[in-house]
């Protein structure tokens, strides 16, 4: 009975990494939630190799569960009888499996590889070694399936309600059209029965005028309601991209992190699909609806034989479609996402082309590129074949309707009972009746498509956007980090309790070994990543998440370790989002000793850099991000190897600059550059295994053996 319940619920794993996030799926549609893999991979830090305990433990807190971690036995389930996640190990591979509850003495587990079966005790034991396993339970932010699609329902109606107006006119007019279609039908039933036997030129040319204005009446009203379905679906698309593109910009950075650009980009383009089915939907849905209702009572008026074999003919078309409807909506998905990957893959192969080229692996990224390409094509193709797999059945059923309806139709007209014009009526009627009802069968394919890439972007929308405080702070005299810690999701502690402290006038240093978390605690300090425990206190008693986003960001100048540079000028890269007039920072150049510098480019601060800054060097990549970062006149530098690629020259006049404008600011230098932190850094911080155990002046840690000390004495 718990077997035939929880299989409602139960996820297969789609890969061998995916384990873990299936049973926490599982376990969130058992509690009568829902969500993606692919979400929960993101919140649970789901790589190749699969993911943690503690991974799992944070996306099910972000998905509204109270986790918590235990060591437990077999006893202790029986007691607790809920749903759990158990980490056990099978031919000695770690696994994940759902424990759903204890019954007639067996315990009801869901293997994500296999499926749901009975455990004794001893089979349970024989494969949880460790004991170790994740309890969950809903809390008040769980957010339950039906509470979500009525989230999607009001977004969806947030985005169109202002084309209401303009769908109600073009749904009115679809219906007119679809009254008037009958004209032709009708038209030919007089014309053989009653105009031409009744020899009457007069007669004739009056029904044909009228014929002549209906359609004309038509062609106009089909025009003006194009036109009002072009509008609306630019209108549209406007409003729909640009939300999506909105919401993507405040997004927290640790979103983008772990996703592709080509992803994002194939979502912007699933819009397409949204507006098409908007349009179907309001438009050609009414009007095939209509007119297969007029179209049958007409039928049904001409002959009641005929109209049963519509009845019963009509159907089958939506039979056809239901029981392929599965196989429609997977192989969709999988098109969306084959061309999601493709995009990505070309994407990230052209941004690298320089070290494609380096590494003369052309050879290698063009066999890659061809069979991820392959298989989306083939993906196109599967979807492609059903289809056509489709029409073939439908043509089928189309060619055995109208054969039926001749061949009844015939046998009533030699029997008197239905005349000549009649029949050639009904001809055209079915024969107008079955790309309606064939329009309606199909419906849900174009459905499927626009829901899929709905919900695509609907994921988005529950990404909360980074957190905005609304405080402010005059000036900024001191920063501290104290006892801080951080970790990325699922992944093991970064950052152990990090100290460290600078004021304004000062430089500081931070080196250590590549990776060690340098460039993490410049992120945290821009406020991209939240930390995990402790503080960052600016002048002292400030907390910096009390402090806004924006407003803290326009007071820091931050130089990343790998800048990005816009396609444009020089100019427009150094003053993005800047009141800072061209003449000021000609003066500000002139001032830093940096005219020479500039002078190197054939056309000065409007030099064209090309996209990715591809005609700059990346030293002069840098100086132009480290402009970008001084114009602001920021009162707190952070500079993340931001002289790892200039030459010594250039190099000089930076720290030169450093050296004239240090008393104004409070300045944090992370370089693995020791050499300049002898005459420059008022305190150095070693950071080691994620903590600080030197810290210092170049004297004082010179005094005892640590990473700074063992430089010099190499150096």
């Amino acid at each position: 009975m718990m077997r035939n319940k929880t299989g409602r619920y139960f996820v297969i794993q789609k890969d061998q990494s995916d384990c873990g996030v299936a049973c926490l799926l599982s376990i969130i549609r058992y509690y009568g939630g829902n969500a993606t893999l692919e979400q929960l991979r993101e919140h649970s830090g789901t790589d190749r190799v699969g993911t943690t305990l503690l991974g799992l433990m944070e996306a099910a807190k972000a998905n509204g569960f109270d986790a918590k971690g235990y060591e437990a036995d077999a006893k202790c389930l029986k007691e607790h009888n809920q749903p759990s996640i158990l980490h056990v190990q099978i031919d000695k591979l770690e696994h994940y499996m759902v424990f759903f509850a204890y019954q007639n003495n067996s315990f009801t587990i869901g293997n994500p590889a296999e499926g749901i079966r009975e455990y004794s005790s001893d089979e349970l034991n024989s494969i949880w070694i460790s004991k170790r396993c994740l309890v969950l339970k809903p809390n008040s932010f769980f957010e339950t399936a039906k509470h979500q699609e009525k989230r999607k329902v009001s977004w969806f109606y947030q985005l169109v309600k202002e084309d209401i107006n303009v769908l109600i006119s073009s749904a009115i007019i679809g219906l007119i059209l679809a009254g008037l279609g009958m004209a032709t039908a009708i038209f030919s039933q007089k014309l053989i029965d009653t105009i031409i036997p009744s020899n009457s030129i007069s007669k004739l040319i009056t029904a044909t005028l009228m014929l002549f204005l209906l359609l004309i009446i038509r062609s106009i009203l089909q025009y003006v309601r194009g036109r009002m379905v072009i509008g609306q679906s630019m209108n549209f698309n406007n409003r729909i991209v640009n939300y999506f593109y909105n919401s993507l910009l405040y997004l927290p950075k640790q979103f983008f992190d772990g996703r592709e650009v080509g992803d994002m980009i194939a979502r912007l383009n699933d819009t397409s699909r949204i507006q098409n089915t908007i349009t179907q939907l309001i438009g050609t849905l009414l009007i095939d609806l209509l007119t297969l209702i007029v179209t049958l009572i007409v039928i049904f008026h001409y002959s009641w034989q005929v109209g049963v074999v519509a009845v019963l003919f009509a159907p089958l078309y939506f039979i056809i479609i239901w029981a392929h409807n599965s196989r429609i909506v997977t192989r969709q998905q999988e098109v969306m996402k084959g061309y999601a990957q493709t995009e990505s893959f070309y994407i990230d192969t052209i941004k690298g082309i320089g070290d494609v080229k380096g590494s003369c692996s052309e050879s290698h990224f063009k066999s890659v590129g061809s069979t991820i390409y392959s298989a989306y094509q083939f993906k196109v193709f599967s979807l492609g074949s059903l289809g056509v797999s489709l029409s073939l059945l439908y043509g089928a059923i189309g060619v055995l309707f109208i054969t039926s309806v001749l061949a009844i139709g015939g046998i009533l007209v030699i029997q008197n009972t239905l005349t000549t014009g009649a029949l050639m009526a009904l001809f055209a009627l079915v024969s107008a009746l079955i790309p309606s009802v064939q329009n309606l069968a199909m419906l849900p394919i174009p459905f499927n498509s626009a829901r899929i890439a709905f919900d695509r972007m609907f994921e988005f929308t529950g990404v909360s956007p980074e957190p905005n405080s609304k405080g402010k702070i005059e000036c900024i005299k001191e920063l501290s980090l104290e006892r801080v810690h951080f970790r990325f999701q699922g992944r093991s502690a970064l950052l152990k309790g990090i100290n460290l402290n600078v004021k304004k006038g000062e430089l500081v240093a931070l080196t250590g070994e590549s990776g060690c978390g340098k460039s993490t605690i410049a992120q945290i300090l821009e406020k991209y990543y939240p930390v995990e425990n402790g503080k960052i206190l600016v002048n002292g008693s400030i907390p910096l998440t009390d402090i806004n986003t924006n407003y803290w960001r326009s007071m820091v100048g931050y130089v990343p370790q790998t800048p990005h540079i816009f396609n444009g000028t020089i100019l427009e890269n150094i003053l993005i989002n800047s009141n800072v007039q061209p003449q000021v920072l000609i003066q500000k150049i002139n001032d830093w000793n940096l005219s020479g510098f500039m002078q190197q480019f054939p056309m000065g601060l409007y030099t064209l850099v090309g996209e990715k800054g591809v005609n700059l060097s990346g030293g002069q990549i840098q100086v132009v991000s480290m402009l970008r970062a001084f114009i602001k006149q920021p009162q707190l530098i952070i500079l993340d190897e931001a002289t790892s690629a200039m030459d010594r020259k250039t190099e000089s006049l930076v720290l030169s600059l450093l050296k004239q404008i240090k008393s104004e600011i409070a300045t944090i230098l992370i370089s693995h550059k020791i050499q300049a932190f002898k005459s420059l850094a008022d305190r150095i911080y070693i950071l080691e295994d994620g903590v600080i155990n030197s810290s210092g002046t170049h004297q004082v840690l010179m005094e005892s053996e640590n990473f700074y000390s063992q430089y010099w004495k190499e150096y």
